[in-house]
Parts: structure tokens; sequence; C-alpha cells
């Protein structure tokens, strides 16, 4: 497993929304941090279920920095090295309940009696560190890093609206939004250090220097798109891991023909190799894309839907109704599909281009590949005649599969 970057912090506190220690002064404040508290374990119990199914669909987090393949790789990561086996996430509950106890308890105490009469508890009370205060009432609780990151990723795959409604409704809309925003700045840095990690170890020098170079688009920061794309295939050939494309077919009519699995796994090497096995019960990362004769925006024409509508969701698709026959041939190996579509992609967020002179990596071989990778044709948003990836996330093989036959089933409903 890779090192998080120091995820648990001395001057921190919380379980997973990770924040700054600090002086609470009054019973508002601390209203305000026991409902987080329990906020946080109300998602727990729910990611031990997830973890339980294996619905591992739902850590898909909004970020906003274009990194969806990054996070994949990592959670592919982590439960790849961890099982997660049903005795330990009943051990984990079971430690759930015992904290939703004691918090249940102490705010009863608290409720029902006058603040000053209680046992132990002086006019200090409401002046104290958030965690003094926590550890003094035995309300602390600590988590694992794979659980802490698999519990952003949870965390940030709903909008605010949810996040109160999972508070009990005890937190406000702009306090769920804040929330909000304090993970999506936590996940950031994992991010952007499991990046650095794994150049370290799969990426060459060229890469090493380009993925130390980093833009800034409001609260996000990141690397280019194309460059930390390689160590992550890298490291999955290298570890045998799987990826399974999913490829939507469409007709020319707008409508969906079919979707194309195709199951790869690493070789060890410096391969993918496509493999006849299902491996359901396996996790893989999925790579989302689509395939039809014209672009995005002549997609989203046809199906009557805006461009947002159509890259953010998939319930507005149909299927193709009509005889039209369709022939799909590609001959490029899946190394350069997917590197290809990573160098036609928005490398910043910002819109910024890779500096190559400013990096003096104008002549490198790196750059050399990225010219001649935009230069293929039919894996770009302007021309999805082959495969244009949509999205990229984990999964287990048999969810994937089930999933897409029940959006099938529901599409042919309407």
């Amino acid at each position: 497993m890779y090192c998080f970057c120091n995820l648990k912090k001395d001057n921190e506190v919380g379980i997973f929304l990770k924040h700054p220690d600090y002086l609470y002064t009054n019973r508002k404040e601390l209203n305000v941090a026991i409902n987080v508290r329990n906020l946080e374990l109300n998602i727990l119990e729910q990611v031990v279920q997830l973890l339980i199914t294996r619905h591992y669909k739902q850590l898909d987090p909004l970020v906003g920095d274009s990194k969806c393949q990054t996070r994949a790789s990592m959670l592919l990561d982590i439960f790849q090295q961890n099982q997660f086996a049903r005795t330990y996430c009943d051990t984990i509950q079971d430690h759930l309940n015992e904290a939703k106890e004691h918090l249940r308890e102490f705010i009863e105490k608290i409720d029902s009696s006058n603040i000053e009469r209680i046992k132990n508890i002086t006019n200090e009370f409401y002046r104290d560190q958030l965690s003094n205060f926590f550890k003094k009432n035995n309300l602390d609780y600590e988590i694992s890093d794979e659980l802490l990151i698999i519990s952003l990723c949870y965390f940030l795959f709903f909008k605010y609206e949810k996040i109160v409604l999972f508070s009990e409704n005890l937190l406000s809309n702009s306090k769920a939004q804040d929330l909000l925003l304090l993970a999506k700045k936590k996940l950031l840095k994992i991010t952007l250090h499991y990046e650095q990690s794994l150049v370290e170890k799969y990426g060459n020098e060229e890469l090493k220097r380009i993925l130390k170079f980093k833009e800034i688009n409001g609260f996000c920061e990141m690397t280019a798109f194309y460059p930390s794309l390689i160590p992550i295939l890298n490291k999955i050939e290298n570890k045998r891991q799987l990826i399974l494309i999913k490829n939507i077919i469409f007709c020319e009519c707008g409508g969906i023909k079919f979707i194309k699995n195709d199951l790869y796994q690493g070789n060890g090497l410096d391969k993918l190799e496509r493999i006849n096995s299902k491996k359901e019960e396996e996790v893989a990362v999925i790579i989302e894309g689509y395939c039809f004769n014209g672009s995005f925006q002549q997609l989203a024409d046809y199906l009557g839907i805006s461009l947002r509508i159509l890259v953010s969701s998939l319930d507005n698709l149909k299927l193709c109704n009509c005889s039209k026959s369709f022939n799909l041939i590609v001959e490029d190996d899946i190394e350069t599909i997917i590197l290809s579509n990573a160098a036609h992609h928005k490398q910043f967020t910002n819109g910024a281009e890779i500096p190559w002179v400013e990096l003096g990596l104008e002549d490198s071989e790196l750059k050399k590949e990225y010219d001649y990778l935009r230069t293929l044709s039919g894996y770009s948003v302007d021309d999805m005649s082959k495969f244009c990836i949509r999205h990229i996330y984990v999964s287990t093989v048999g969810q994937e599969l089930e999933d897409q036959r029940q959006f099938l089933l529901k599409l042919g409903k309407k």
C-alpha cells in the first residue's frame, strides 16, 4: 500500500472529515461538532454495508479535477490488498454501534440536565479544544487510512441536500456544503500524493518531471491528464490487475445498438492482454466510453439533450429501434486506445496546455508520443467513431455486468 501523505495529523480532529482542531466557546459550536460526528458515524455505517455488498460504483466522488482514473486506480489497489471480509465488516459495525451508543447517551445527558450540575463537567465545559472534548467523553473514533479514503469517496458521491438527510436534518445546507468542500480538498491532496507515489515507482524521468508541474483551478490543484495515466497503466500491467472496457455502441439514429465488453489483465510486465475468463468476483477499473459516428455534440442533438447531461449521465439514453447494420473495426491495441483518449482529452480543467518548452520536454519521447496519439482518429469528443472515454470508475466485474443488464432492461421499458 502506498503512503497517503499522513492522513492522521496531531493537530486535526474528525473521523474522515479531518479538519484543524479548534477551541469551541459555546453550546451552538459544540452542537455542530457533535452533529458532524453523528454524520460521520452514519456515513461509515453505509460504507460498511457497501463493503459487504461490494457495490463499489458508489465510490465515485464528484471533485472537479478530472482525476477519476487516478482514484479508480487507488481504490483498485485498496481492494486488491484488503478483502474486507464479512467478519472484518461485522467487527467495524460493532465498533460503530458502540460509538453511536456513546454519542447518543452523551447527547441525552446534556439535553436532559442542567449543564452546570452534570458530574465531572466544570465551567470550562464550553471552552476546550474539540479533540480534548471527544477524548474526555469517550467519543473518539479512529479508522484505517484505507477506510478513510473509501469514506471520502463515498461521501463525495452525494450532493449537499443528501448530506443534510444523512445528518438526520441536524446540519444546515451551508454546513453540508462546507463539509463537502473540506472533503474535496482532503481527497485532492491524497490523489496528488498517490500520483507522485505511482510515478516514482512506475514512471521514467520524463514522467517524473512533467508530473511535478501542476495547474490550479479554484480549489483544485492538478497534474496533466495524459502523463498521469501512463504510470497507472504501467502499474496495472505490472500487478496483473484488471481493466474492463465498456464500449456503448450507438446507431446513426442516436439509439444504443449494444454494449461491447472486453476484459483485459496485466501480464506482469508491460502489456494488457485480453482474457476470456469472466472473473466476475474480482475488482476492475471500468473504462466506459461511447462509439458513435460523429461528435458528442451531434449525439446530444440526436437525443435532444444538452451536452452537459450527455457527458454526466446515462439516464437520457435510448435503445436503437431501426434496422441499420453496424460494423466496428478497431485495429489499435488497448494501450494505444486508452492513451489516445488521454492525449485528446483536455489536460487541465482550467483549459491550460502542457508547457512542454518550459519543462524542457519539447523534444522528448513523451512529447513525440503525445503528438502521435493526437493524430489518431476515433478517440475524441469530436470523433467518437471508435471509442471515446466518458468515465472511469471501479467495480466488481460481475456487478458491472449486472448493472448493464438492468440498464438495458430499463431502457427497453421506455
